[in-house]
């Protein structure tokens, strides 16, 4: 009853509820997304559910369950590589019953110490858990990188399904969804235009199930960076010419290029100043701290003074049951170029992208290895390294 006041506290209202052999399933749902199609499949004992975009074989949302559902029962293994979205996914037939996220772990899913509760809601597994006490470490993370990026979180005991993973409700496990060989299958092209090709190949499918599911209601931020300039590019090859908005003042870089690209290609642009947004708002009081801490879930990214701006966006960028599209994370495509051209281990990729400040940071001088000793034990797991495997050299 702790996780489900937890939950109502955080504005989501009750959405529906499942019984499976292997326990309950409570569905919630924020207000603002009512309008937007419910994503369950429950017909002949069997039920599926997911939060956030789906795709599965070019289906979407619904149909995409649907497929899933049916592979289960021709008693066939579903093809995960085939999953592509930003989504937590529950799936309950015959003889399986698992709860998965995506693969790089954008939608997390939280588990309670005992094993016996798992949300996508950090508060709501800490209210079932009770009382909870910090951890250090993921603390330390989440300051200086804007998350845990190990499977620990910031309250003891309180972690996240392991990358990759699934959690098998039956035997109450989670075991690995790729095999080891998925991590180092990948054929090189033989020219640069093979790839390339690859490339285009690869988006054009992307952007094509995006149109097919999306077709007249995709927001997209776009600024001077490439990677939002790229979404444009990819939607508007598949016919889909979306609502773009920029943030920044007149004075802006990122806005006097994003108003050249949309009048290059005669879409409108919407300049949103978030600085003048947040003129009228008066300064935060501990009542407006406290709702920014359940909106953005107890850990936002940007800290929790906020007098409602950034809350107030976000939501926008999705409102009407669109969907909401940004250029942020793409450097990681392109942060191979900071790697030596050779091999190298877990702890060059730490020391090269997680180690950007002082090691005065730490109080005791300890701590700074034990940060690097836990990223890089946890890029090994990821990996399914470890054990006699640590420290083993990486290819590029």
């Amino acid at each position: 009853m702790r996780a489900l006041r937890s939950l109502a506290r955080q504005g989501f209202v009750a959405a529906g509820s499942f019984q499976c052999a292997h326990g309950d399933v409570e569905t919630w749902a924020h207000p603002s997304q009512a309008i937007v199609e419910d994503c369950r499949v429950h017909e002949n004992g069997r039920f599926a559910c997911c939060v956030g975009p789906l795709w599965y074989r070019g289906r979407f949302g619904t149909a995409a369950l649907a497929l899933l559902l049916a592979e289960i029962d021709e008693k066939h293994e579903p093809d995960e590589t085939e999953l592509r979205g930003n989504f937590a996914l529950f799936l309950c037939a015959r003889d399986r019953c698992v709860l998965m996220n995506d693969a790089p772990g954008f939608v997390r899913i939280y588990a309670s110490a005992d094993g016996a509760f798992y949300s996508t809601s950090w508060l709501a597994v800490c209210a079932y858990a009770g009382p909870v006490e910090l951890d250090d470490a993921a603390a330390a993370e989440y300051v200086l990188l804007g998350a845990s990026h190990s499977d620990d979180t910031v309250a003891q005991g309180i972690t996240t399904l392991p990358l990759g993973n699934a959690f098998d409700l039956e035997r109450r496990r989670s075991r690995p969804r790729f095999p080891a060989s998925f991590w180092a299958g990948s054929r090189v092209p033989a020219s640069f235009d093979e790839a390339a090709d690859e490339a285009d190949a690869l988006l054009r499918t992307v952007f094509a199930q995006v149109a097919t599911a999306f077709p007249v209601r995709v927001r997209s931020a776009l600024s001077g960076g490439f990677d939002s300039r790229l979404i444009l590019a990819g939607l508007l090859a598949c016919g889909v010419h979306p609502d773009l908005f920029v943030y920044g003042n007149a004075r802006s870089e990122d806005v006097a290029v994003a108003r050249a690209t949309a009048a290059s290609v005669g879409l409108p642009l919407r300049v949103v100043d978030k600085d003048v947004l947040g003129e009228d708002l008066a300064p935060p009081g501990v009542e407006r701290l406290v709702d920014a801490a359940l909106f953005f879930d107890g850990l936002p990214s940007d800290g929790i003074h906020d007098a409602g701006v950034d809350q107030r966006t976000r939501l926008e960028q999705m409102a009407g049951g669109f969907l909401g599209l940004n250029g942020g994370g793409g450097e990681i495509f392109r942060n191979y170029f900071h790697l030596p051209d050779r091999s190298f281990s877990a702890i060059d990729i730490v020391r090269t992208f997680y180690r950007g400040f002082d090691d005065k940071v730490f109080r005791r001088r300890d701590r700074r290895r034990a940060y690097e000793d836990r990223m890089q034990a946890s890029i090994e797991r990821t990996l399914g390294l470890g054990g006699a495997a640590s420290g083993q050299k990486l290819t590029r």
